[in-house]
């Protein structure tokens, strides 16, 4: 809204209400025409008390936002209308209800089956993060962490995300889909293979994953990726695998501030997301956190599932969220963290650590060369 205030001050003068992508959708799929959002996207903007549930007037005054663009905030279970007609019959399905449905950090916690105090999941993809449904608002001291409202009234929530899946995109691009792997059909799966041969520590090799800075809980836009002790000796999988295991301390730091800096005893975390397929990757976190991450059927879609719970629960189809969830919200085991990693990682970890302290202020020098080659 700022950005548009400053940048686009014509549109931002004809603009009537900012909504969020998913609101749109909603209102234009029914027959109200005053658009809204829910609790968890209003608290997305920092303009919006978590705790009395209603906008902040001070933040709008203060930055310049007319408080007449803020739309009105329901309850994500709320049903705001039925389909309409035209594109019920362009589905070949009945006018059926429509709610106002949450966003999507929020609705995949729901789900993941994480729909109680201190149950989570760990999505894994672009952006890699630790999620947590919250009974009793928890704030991270040093800001590191956002809590926003959750889809309930009585829950918040916390998604502790971080930047570090960009790497993986970028590192197939840049340095894999040109070379020959045979005929096989998914890149991921011919490097997990070849990193099986790889010990952990990818035979000496650190990696810092922040190709376009990083969120939780560094918060530092000009922190840049790196590899540390990169010779000679290594190929394509033992950088690969460095990268994994950096993706993997880089959440595992978000997990942390939860467990050892805010006390929360987290009693249930589940895989979900495209990178959840990941065996591999699956392993090193888990044996990171020291913890047994729960495997769903359909790790990919939770958010989808989520917002059905949603809508199922206000149609009556269920008497609760937690009659939901065994219905609706399959496990097919469990990955567990492995003992012998566990010590290497720690080690590892430490080195993560402390090389990212070392190298902060040269990455925030080398911004200025940056700027300068973009020109």
């Amino acid at each position: 809204m700022m950005w548009f205030k400053k940048n686009m001050p014509k549109v931002y003068e004809r603009t009537k209400k900012f909504v969020f992508h998913k609101d749109f959708v909603v209102e234009n799929l029914v027959e109200e025409n005053e658009p809204f959002t829910d609790y968890s996207d209003a608290s997305a903007t920092m303009a919006y008390d978590i705790r009395k549930k209603e906008w902040i007037w001070e933040v709008l005054e203060e930055t310049g936002i007319s408080s007449d663009k803020m739309v009105e905030v329901r309850e994500s279970t709320e049903i705001v209308g039925m389909l309409k007609k035209d594109i019920a019959d362009m589905l070949e399905i009945k006018c059926v209800p429509v709610t106002v449905g949450a966003g999507d950090c929020a609705a995949t916690l729901y789900g993941a089956g994480a729909i109680s105090d201190s149950t989570g999941d760990i999505y894994l993809g672009t952006a890699p993060e630790v999620d947590l449904t919250l009974e009793e608002l928890k704030l991270d001291k040093k800001f590191r962490v956002p809590v926003r409202c959750h889809v309930l009234k009585n829950q918040w929530y916390s998604s502790a995300t971080t930047l570090s899946g960009y790497s993986i995109g970028w590192f197939l691009e840049r340095f894999v889909k040109h070379r020959s792997f045979g005929r096989a059909p998914n890149l991921i799966e011919v490097l997990n293979r070849r990193c099986a041969r790889v010990p952990p520590g990818s035979g000496g090799l650190l990696y810092l994953p922040y190709v376009i800075g990083e969120r939780c809980p560094l918060l530092d836009p000009l922190a840049r990726a790196a590899f540390i002790g990169l010779d000679m000796s290594h190929g394509i999988e033992h950088m690969y695998k460095a990268m994994l295991e950096g993706i993997s301390f880089a959440l595992r730091e978000n997990y942390e501030v939860y467990v050892k800096e805010m006390g929360i005893d987290i009693r249930y975390l589940a895989f979900c997301g495209g990178g959840a397929q990941n065996t591999l990757l699956r392993k090193m976190i888990a044996s990171n956190f020291k913890v047994d991450g729960l495997l769903l059927e359909n790790p990919i879609d939770c958010a989808a599932l989520g917002n059905s719970m949603l809508l199922l629960k206000t149609l009556g189809f269920f008497k609760d969220f937690s009659q939901a969830k065994e219905v609706i919200v399959k496990s097919v085991g469990k990955e567990s963290s492995d003992k012998g990693l566990e010590k290497v990682y720690d080690e590892l970890y430490n080195l993560y650590r402390d090389s990212y302290i070392r190298l902060k202020d040269i990455f925030a020098k080398l911004q200025g060369y940056r700027i300068r080659s973009s020109l």
